[in-house]
């Protein structure tokens, strides 16, 4: 596999996203969610179930296998992570200095 100081690398690398992700929730962004049922219930379907899906799907259909396959799929499985959208906020306004203000 991979060296200590890679695996390490990788460790404060997803512990930094995760930290980043964190301090953007507020609880403005929460209280839209509660008004907004369905649209929650399809974000976390399409996070839950379609990009793994898809993730799942490329592999096979490339012949990827080993860690990078595991790791594709993965990545594809964090809820979010990779595939969230930065150019909304969860009350859906544009972020300052967007196009469309």
């Amino acid at each position: 596999m991979g060296s200590a100081p890679v695996t390490l690398g990788l460790v404060l690398l997803l512990v930094a996203t995760m930290l980043t992700i964190g301090t953007a929730l507020t609880l403005e962004g929460f209280t839209v969610l509660r008004r907004r049922p369905r649209a929650l219930v399809a974000a976390a379907a399409a996070d839950i179930v379609i990009v793994p899906a898809v993730a799942v799907a490329l592999v096979n259909g490339l012949g990827l296998d080993g860690p990078l396959a595991y790791g594709i799929v993965l990545a594809a499985a964090a809820p979010g992570g990779g595939t969230g959208t930065g150019s909304r906020r969860p009350s859906g306004r544009r972020r300052r200095g967007g196009s469309g203000r």
